[in-house]
């Protein structure tokens, strides 16, 4: 019976991110064309799939040793040419946050009390501390925090490899970590202070050990816990990155359990996850208020994000109006009040708000990646952003096709993968969240590492589509060397 059930929701799970992404592949082969008239879409998918699977072949002939250093050499020697010779304008939140740290580096936590930005918002001060820290030790400066971030960066395509290797077989691995390497988005953000190359570092470590240890090892809850809250005090993703790792020991673990005990073990390891996670919070927002800062970690205005992204007007995205109009109420009670409101207007209207879903969704997980933007922002390289936008569209709905077919595969096939179901989880619930949510597609970057990890399997099947060819060349025999 519980492994029926399992099998069922692996099944359901599946076929639920198969729906997301066949609609992502037809809504963003639309929106390319549309954006790029006179061009030829598929034939361009066509040579980018191509290129694909040759750099999968290519890959898989080198031993595990040389491919890993070139692959880290890759992935760190273009994120630290690119922040080195493009100096992208530091504004908005990432420049509050970097004239906070300096101040910070100081011993001075006056900033917190000044203005509403840390008032509203003090979670940011997990990513203005990470950014003072660096200062204290190598001084004033960009770059500094720029070339750890990058070694972050880097430090996410090994995982991504890691990951790849450990759900599907060494090819996908590789691919994965290749393609993860080569991200435009990735890199360009190199030139950006922004928290996600850290703490999507740490979350995907966190994923991988969750993978490979959460059973197998006694005490790895701690570090996984520890990892999980170190990610979400840098960039706050706890809530939907928690619910996708219960559900995903319940699938595992518990529903799959060989016995009573191991379900109590399995739940019991959970719980300590979620223990060990909330103490981290506590014992930061203690350091945080001792050393001065007038706030903990936390959002005081935690309805603005629902606010902004049940916005009919602005399809979800960023709204000055909105934040006009709530910023004639007080912070706390009165404006949650105002908030709540505007919520229960924008709501009312079901057939309305679900046409705000179908925009929001098309949106988020079709259009340009606002990365780019942020990366080239002030630089005056105009021609090279409409250049690397136009890339990245086109490599972007590869990827899509190729998840698709993964998707097909693993919903057919009979072995269940049940540590997919993690990033299945995540997959669906990252996109779930963001039908409520305020919109930039730069969001994307956290859940992307994910994306690949499937992309990978995707080209991996269709390599083994084309089998008989292979060995008449005499590279499968190598490639059947990846398929465990």
């Amino acid at each position: 019976m519980e492994k029926t059930m399992q099998f069922f929701l692996h099944k359901a799970l599946t076929g639920l991110v198969g729906v997301a992404f066949i609609s992502i592949l037809f809504s963003g082969y639309s929106s390319v064309k549309a954006a790029y008239e006179g061009h030829a879409v598929i034939p361009t998918i066509i040579g980018i799939a191509l290129l694909t699977i040759l750099l999968t072949l290519l890959a898989i002939r080198l031993p595990k040793a040389v491919f890993l250093s070139l692959l880290i050499l890759l992935a760190f020697g273009l994120r630290l040419e690119w922040l080195l010779n493009i100096q992208a304008t530091n504004i908005s939140d990432f420049k509050i946050m970097y004239d906070s740290a300096i101040r910070a580096a100081k011993g001075d936590f006056t900033f917190t009390g000044e203005g509403l930005y840390f008032a509203r918002w003090g979670y940011q001060l997990g990513y203005t501390m990470y950014q003072a820290l660096i200062i204290y030790l190598f001084g004033d400066g960009e770059l500094a925090i720029k070339i750890i971030n990058a070694i972050f960066s880097a430090g996410t395509v090994l995982f991504v490899y890691l990951i790849g290797k450990t759900l599907f077989n060494e090819m996908s691995g590789r691919i994965a970590g290749i393609l993860y390497a080569l991200f435009i988005p990735s890199i360009v953000l190199s030139s950006v202070l922004t928290n996600q190359h850290p703490a999507t570092f740490l979350f995907y470590l966190a994923f991988y050990l969750a993978i490979c240890y959460f059973e197998l090892n006694k005490y790895m809850w701690i570090i996984i816990g520890l990892l999980l809250a170190l990610g979400d005090i840098l960039r706050p993703l706890g809530s939907v990155i928690l619910l996708a790792f219960g559900l995903y020991v319940l699938i595992t673990f518990i529903i799959g359990g060989i016995n009573n005990r191991s379900r109590i073990f399995s739940a019991g390891k959970f719980a300590g996850i979620l223990a060990v996670f909330y103490l981290v919070h506590a014992l930061a927002n203690v350091m945080l208020l001792s050393a001065g800062s007038e706030y903990p970690l936390g959002n005081r205005e935690p309805l603005w994000k629902f606010v902004t992204g049940l916005n009919h007007e602005t399809i979800g995205v960023f709204s000055d109006k909105d934040k006009a109009y709530l910023a004639q109420f007080d912070v706390g009670k009165e404006r949650d009040e105002a908030s709540m409101e505007l919520i229960m207007e924008r709501t009312a209207d079901k057939p309305q708000l679900l046409e705000l879903f179908k925009k929001k969704f098309v949106y988020m997980w079709t259009e340009k990646d606002s990365s780019l933007i942020w990366g080239l922002r002030g630089t005056g390289y105009l021609d090279l952003l409409k250049t690397l936008t136009m890339v990245e569209r086109y490599i972007y709905l590869s990827m899509i096709f190729f998840i698709v077919i993964a998707v097909i595969k693993i919903l057919f096939e009979k072995k269940l993968n049940l540590h997919l179901s993690l990033f299945l989880l995540l997959v669906s619930g990252f996109i779930s969240v963001h039908f409520l949510i305020e919109l930039q597609t730069r969001y994307r970057y956290f859940i992307i590492p994910s994306f690949v990890i499937l992309q990978s399997y995707g080209v991996f099947t269709i390599i083994q589509l084309f089998g008989s060819l292979l060995r008449e060349k005499g590279i499968l025999n190598i490639g059947s060397k990846m398929n465990k």
